[in-house]
């Protein structure tokens, strides 16, 4: 599969949202098909968590609600039975 995100670290945000929505959608379907309910989907671990470590999210705060939110939307579309997203956050 390919890559969403500006480069292979899997900290970027994804240099195209249209298609970060896509693969929500195609995730949801996939596992609506196959008849296995989610209970939570989690957006990206521990966004908040400093980007000066190792493997956490390199983007914004606006990076990260931008695909908070598509992907909510994203994934209810195609499994509106679903639960909501989980906005999962490092520190209280």
């Amino acid at each position: 599969m390919k890559s969403v995100t500006h480069n292979a670290d899997g900290c970027s945000p994804p240099n195209d949202l249209g298609t970060w929505q896509e693969a929500t959608r195609a995730f949801a379907e996939h596992f609506r098909v196959a008849g296995l309910r989610l209970g939570c989907h989690e957006v990206w671990n521990e966004p908040d968590f400093p980007a000066a470590s190792d493997g956490y999210f390199s983007g914004t705060r606006d990076d990260y609600l931008a695909m908070y939110r598509l992907a909510a939307l994203g994934l209810r579309a195609r499994n509106p039975d679903s639960a909501k997203a989980n906005r999962n956050r490092a520190v209280l």
